[in-house]
Order: structure tokens, then C-alpha cells, then sequence
């Protein structure tokens, strides 16, 4: 007996001539089989198409054109290799319908205007047979929109000055999927009344007042069709809308706990979003309404903070051997960042306890230099004897230096009470 061998790689065949993974009826398809792609290579091939698995009478050629009897069929090719000396093998391609072509297939229109904020509506036109469903596809200058699949899709601001297609998949069973791809719009453009996104054309000014006066912040915008909102920073460094504050202008009450605070202008339009430059209020305390201790508030040219009193017997000045009760506190002060580090050099430090006299003292003796850190100094600020020697008074500290960015320098900090 003669041995029979096998063929040791096989291939399988592929369909070609399909139109959008469907065989097309009334067009040729072709079978692509590649001998050498077999090993040993075959000698010989014979084709065998296929309608729903089951043989087309006659269809025994590479190439097989289906017909209106096929509509709807699952079509597919075998192939039958041989080579003297072995194993005939048979392999069959994967299957693909037999499906129609649409005999009208329109243009899809697109309604609407082309302007950011307005809503665009594909409508399909009247096709034959009539599809199940459709599929939507938006582009923007060709190239397709992330996520925009409806019917319908809301012109952004990244669509300005683009032009917008959308292209129709119709579908159906055993029909051709067809794409139709829209007209272009004309260039999006901004709403109307929109010109461009918004430009500040004029900040809100720092101010520095007296407690108890009313403040006015106010900044101005081009760009059209502007919203307004007023943003406060907190104490995070954070901006936090205003409730309420949403025209050019706002008005502040300064009191103490508002000084350094900042304040800013949010301004929107359909075409984007801009910030004013962030105005400085800074609040001198009066003797009605001081500072608390430990609270920051502005100097001449520092930002600076007073601690809670205490008392405390201290040798005097002089080098007399003798001690007197003194009322202290610390006083820290920092620069602004790439300022010079805070070196006070006249400061006229009083403390002003409940009753007629100030207990006070101008000398920088009374000033000890505690630490210094960075940007920051501390020092420990004494008030001289007086008739009263217990916390529960006010500090006064002004700087007798050179002028700096906060202007006023008389602060008022109240003590323990």
C-alpha cells in the first residue's frame, strides 16, 4: 500500500469585491487563495461556492456573482487542494450575506445655525427600501467629534470657525450598509451679539482704608453678552464665589477681619471665561474696631501679627538692679516674596491699657529680637511702666522707616481683654 501524506500548513480562503463586509448582490466576488501559503505547495485547486453551507450548482470557479435568489444568504467559498501523493484538504472561507444595494440613498441635510450654543439636526432624507435604523457620525472640518452620534448635536466653542458634516450609516438586514456623508455648514461662528472671548479692559484698584468705610471694587469687560461674578481667595488660597455679587461692581464694609483680603471679577460668555487681576483690601483697625491678637494686618511695608499680651518683670534698661512690671507681647513681621527680609529699625511701639495714660515706649531696646526665619522676624515688644499693670489694653505699633506698599502704619491690636 502507497503512504498517504498530509499536507502540514493549511490556509484559509478570503472573500474579496465585498462592499462594507457585505457581498453586494449582482457583483462579482473573488476568491483569494494562496498556494503558497500551504506547505508542501498544492499542485492543484478547485472551488466550491456556497449558499448557507449548502453547494451552488455550478459555481466551481474562483470567482461567483450572486443573484436575487441569494438575498439574504450567508454566501461562502471552499476550496478543495490536492498534490499527488497526499491527503486531498478542504478549507472554507468565513461567510458573508448575500445583501441588496438601497435604490435611493439621499444626501443627508443638516438644520440649524452655525453658531456655538445652537443646536444642529441631521435629517436622513427618504431612502428605498426604507432603512430599520441609522447611525450618526458628527465632524468637525472631517474629522469625527468624539461622542457626537445623535441625531442632533449643540455647536461648541472648539467648533468655531470649523465647518460641520455629519455622515448617515443606513441600516438594515441584508442590505448594503451605506454611508452618506452631509454638505459642509458654513464657518461656525460665535452667538449672536459674541465677539470674542472676554478681555478685561479695566482692573479693580487696590484699596486701603480706615475701618468702618465702604470699599468699591469695579472692573469692566469687552467681548459681548458678558456674565459677571465676584470671587473672594480664602484662607486656603482658594476663590470662592460671591452669592449675589454678579455685576461690574461690588461694595465692601471694611472692618478688621477683612484686611488682605483679596477680591477678583470672574467674567464669562459663550466664548470663554477670564479673570480680573486680584485686588488687595487692606484694612487699617481703629480703636473701635481693632485687630485680634494673632491676626495678620499690614504694616509699611510688611505683613505683620501681634500675639496676646502677658506681664512680665524685667531688669531695667539703665542696669539698675531692679526689676518693674512690664506688659509684652510678639510682634512678627514678614516681606513679601523678593522683598528684602524685614529689618525694623524705628518703631514707635505703645500700650494703651484701660484708662486715662498710655503706657508707651519708643526706643527699639524695648524691642528684643526673638527669631528670624526666612521671611519672617519676630521680635518681643515691651510697653514701659505705668499706673496699670495688667493685659487687657491695646497696642499700638507704628513704623517709622521707610515708606512701603500698605500705606498707613498706626495698627491697633487689642490685648487680652
Amino acid at each position: 500500500m502507497a503512504t498517504v501524506e498530509r499536507f502540514t500548513t493549511t490556509a484559509e480562503p478570503r472573500i474579496t469585491g465585498l462592499a462594507n463586509g457585505r457581498a453586494r448582490i449582482g457583483k462579482t466576488l473573488t476568491a483569494r487563495h494562496r498556494p503558497g501559503q500551504w506547505s508542501p505547495k498544492p499542485t492543484s485547486v478547485r472551488y466550491q461556492w456556497r449558499a448557507n453551507g449548502t453547494a451552488i450548482t455550478g459555481a466551481t470557479r474562483s470567482t461567483f456573482t450572486p443573484r436575487a435568489r441569494h438575498h439574504g444568504q450567508r454566501i461562502s467559498v471552499r476550496v478543495a487542494v490536492t498534490r499527488p501523493g497526499y491527503e486531498t484538504v478542504r478549507a472554507t472561507s468565513k461567510a458573508v450575506v448575500a445583501a441588496k444595494s438601497y435604490t435611493k440613498a439621499p444626501r443627508p441635510k443638516v438644520v440649524g445655525t452655525a453658531r456655538v450654543g445652537q443646536t444642529l439636526t441631521a435629517r436622513p432624507g427618504e431612502w428605498r427600501a426604507s432603512p430599520r435604523t441609522f447611525a450618526f457620525q458628527w465632524k468637525r472640518d472631517g474629522k469625527p467629534i468624539k461622542k457626537a452620534t445623535s441625531r442632533t448635536y449643540r455647536l461648541k466653542k472648539a467648533d468655531r470657525g470649523k465647518r460641520i458634516t455629519v455622515t448617515v450609516v443606513a441600516q438594515r438586514k441584508a442590505y448594503v450598509l451605506t454611508h452618506r456623508t452631509s454638505a459642509a455648514t458654513a464657518k461656525v461662528r460665535w452667538p449672536v451679539g459674541v465677539k470674542h472671548k472676554p478681555r478685561i479692559t479695566s482692573q479693580p484698584k487696590d484699596a486701603t482704608v480706615n475701618s468702618g468705610r465702604t470699599v468699591t471694587f469695579s472692573a469692566s469687560a469687552s467681548g459681548g453678552k458678558l456674565k459677571y461674578q465676584w470671587q473672594r481667595r480664602t484662607a486656603t488660597g482658594t476663590w470662592k464665589n460671591m452669592s449675589g455679587k454678579t455685576s461690574r461692581s461690588i461694595s465692601v464694609k471694611a472692618t478688621s477681619k477683612r484686611t488682605l483680603w483679596d477680591y477678583r471679577l470672574r467674567v464669562k460668555n459663550r466664548a470663554g471665561t477670564t479673570f480680573s487681576r486680584p485686588a488687595l483690601l487692606v484694612v487699617n483697625s481703629t480703636k473701635t474696631d481693632p485687630f485680634r491678637p494673632g491676626q495678620w494686618y499690614a504694616g509699611k511695608a510688611h505683613t505683620q501679627r501681634i500675639s496676646k499680651s502677658w506681664n512680665v518683670r524685667l531688669r531695667e534698661p539703665d542696669g539698675a538692679d531692679r526689676k518693674r512690671w512690664r506688659t509684652a507681647a510678639v510682634l512678627t513681621a514678614c516681606s513679601p516674596p523678593g522683598e528684602p527680609k524685614p529689618t525694623l529699625r524705628r518703631l514707635d511701639i505703645r500700650y494703651t491699657w484701660r484708662g486715662p495714660e498710655p503706657v508707651w515706649s519708643e526706643r527699639m531696646e524695648w524691642a528684643e529680637l526673638q527669631w528670624r526665619d526666612g521671611q519672617c522676624a519676630a521680635w518681643t515688644i515691651y510697653a514701659g511702666p505705668g499706673p496699670r499693670l495688667a493685659p487687657g489694653g491695646m497696642w499700638q505699633v507704628r513704623d517709622k522707616g521707610k515708606s512701603g506698599r500698605y500705606g498707613k502704619a498706626t495698627q491697633f491690636v487689642r490685648g487680652i481683654p
